[in-house]
């Protein structure tokens, strides 16, 4: 028996044809007959030396009978030698043979196309995923964790809490410790960026921790608590794939939280569906995101493109506008899409093709100047990769004279302390459309806890976990958790301050909250403006 070669993609098909769904990238070794980057078939990497198929299918006519029968008895005999090795198996050990489980550290997967992630990606509490943080107490409850000494490692990660309140690696890791004691954990994944946005990491995990110890402290589903397993994609696709293959290998897995932006999910989202598996993200708004085994706990791209158009038409009275967006991003071409369509639909007007933040040759002073010339709002767009150049815009802005000057409008990339304390001046009076703002009890009782106002990452990642929580209370397999997902309806006091519901596409029912800079509202340190909502 043969093992295939690796090969090799970079997204360049050599063989002519045109593959619409194809794209650049980074060389990525493969080992199925499909590059798991992009989709390319092997054969349209590895031409040399093919020839074409009818000529090859005539030369070979006169041995094609003889090849298929040889290697149907070759197949044949090979089934009955594994039959009877299985039943040799069961009739001296008297039982069949328990099925293979894989962790998320395995290398073991459904496709094997898509190499491994590294073990250092995952942590149920054997290991830090946020090395920048110090905690002497934590650390020995990973020794004790690795060592399967979970009492003393519940003991020192409940001190390391103490130490370190507002660190959600700690908080997970005791629950996860106390999970193990119980025995039988049910097991959630959470995905997050740790090592380029630790911020919105660790944001998320605030709120998927909240509602971990909520079900836990009452006792989980028949005595069976949460275990969370911590899980570093990166926000790189390439790194989402693999991390989302293994965590679908893994049939412990009963559902998972992320992924955090919609380019690491739409290409996370095709290997859990094809395991089953349950996916909320608690971030991810792009409109191309949908199926059957996704869910969302942040309203739409659409709805908040089309909430963005309502209120520039109407409250602001603007009928010419003019898009700055990223068009490397899922999520900004979504709702720059969401946004024009609506708003054209109402009369107004976007005059001058959309300014791409992304591009090496954006000049910044000249786009704001022309588009000025012809507007009198703008709409920034930016992903979470370019929000810095978003600012800059605004803060071009506000060097116009005063009569020159766009409204600022944008989508909840923005939304931010960064925004309000890079933005200063500039950035007053931006409205936002944004999934959730903080004037709700769980605010406050997220505030108490975390030593400071919890952002919306970690409202909306609460919100996802208990629906996987209220799923799990009557369901412990991937089919039954989906299909209680559907049927999920949980009040707002049971929420981060709405009622969650999906739709039969996943998304959540909710519409967007319109928020804006100003003075007079609580400011982060160093900023002179804060978010409020608009009246």
């Amino acid at each position: 028996m043969t093992t295939s070669k690796s090969w090799t993609c970079e997204g360049k098909p050599k063989d002519g044809k045109d593959y619409p769904n194809a794209f650049a990238h980074q060389p990525y070794e493969n080992f199925g007959p499909d590059c798991a980057i992009c989709g390319l078939p092997r054969e349209a990497i590895e031409t040399k030396g093919k020839r074409p198929a009818a000529a090859a299918s005539g030369q070979a006519g006169n041995r094609s009978g003889v090849g298929v029968a040889a290697a149907l008895i070759t197949a044949l005999l090979l089934a009955l030698f594994g039959a009877g090795a299985w039943f040799l198996w069961k009739s001296l050990s008297g039982k069949s043979p328990a099925p293979i489980a894989t962790s998320p550290t395995s290398s073991s997967s459904p496709n094997a196309s898509i190499a491994p992630a590294p073990s250092d990606r995952f942590s149920s509490g054997d290991r830090t995923l946020f090395t920048y943080r110090g905690n002497f107490d934590r650390d020995r409850g990973i020794e004790a964790f690795a060592k399967g000494d979970y009492a003393q490692a519940a003991l020192a990660f409940e001190r390391a809490t103490r130490s370190s309140p507002n660190d959600p690696e700690s908080q997970i890791y005791y629950n996860n410790a106390r999970a193990r004691q119980a025995g039988t954990p049910l097991t959630v994944a959470v995905v997050v960026p740790i090592d380029n946005q630790a911020t919105s990491a660790e944001e998320i995990l605030r709120g998927a921790a909240d509602a971990q110890t909520q079900f836990n402290d009452a006792g989980g589903a028949s005595q069976r608590l949460l275990e969370l397993i911590l899980v570093n994609d990166s926000n790189d696709p390439t790194q989402a794939a693999a991390v989302a293959q293994q965590l679908a290998g893994d049939p412990n897995v009963l559902g998972v939280i992320g992924h955090n932006s919609s380019d690491t999910t739409a290409k996370a989202l095709p290997i859990y569906e094809g395991a089953g598996l349950a996916m909320i993200s608690p971030t991810s708004t792009s409109t191309v995101l949908s199926g059957k085994t996704f869910f969302r706990t942040v309203p739409s791209d659409q709805l908040a493109g089309e909430t963005l158009a309502d209120y520039v038409a109407n409250r602001l009275n603007v009928k010419q506008v003019a898009v700055f967006y990223d068009s490397a991003s899922n999520y900004s071409n979504s709702i720059q899409q969401a946004f024009t369509g609506k708003f054209t639909q109402q009369g107004g007007q976007v005059p001058q093709p959309p300014v791409d933040l992304s591009s090496p040759s954006l000049d910044i002073k000249t786009a704001v100047a022309e588009a000025a010339g012809a507007a009198r709002a703008v709409l920034l767009f930016p992903s979470t990769k370019t929000t810095s150049v978003a600012i800059a815009v605004a803060r071009e802005n506000a060097q116009l004279p005063a009569a020159q000057q766009m409204r600022l409008v944008g989508g909840d990339a923005l939304y931010n302390p960064a925004t309000l304390t890079d933005g200063g001046e500039a950035v007053k009076g931006l409205v936002l459309a944004v999934p959730w703002y903080p004037q709700n009890a769980y605010a406050q009782t997220a505030a108490q806890r975390w030593l400071g106002q919890v952002s919306w990452r970690t409202a909306s990642s609460f919100d996802a976990a208990k629906a996987l929580t209220a799923a799990l209370a009557s369901a412990t397999d991937r089919p039954g958790v989906l299909q209680a997902l559907r049927s999920i309806n949980l009040p707002a006091d049971q929420t981060a301050g709405e009622p969650l519901q999906f739709t039969a596409t996943g998304d959540r029912t909710e519409k967007p909250i319109l928020v804006e800079a100003a003075s007079g509202s609580a400011a982060p340190q160093g900023a002179k403006f804060g978010f409020q909502v608009v009246q």
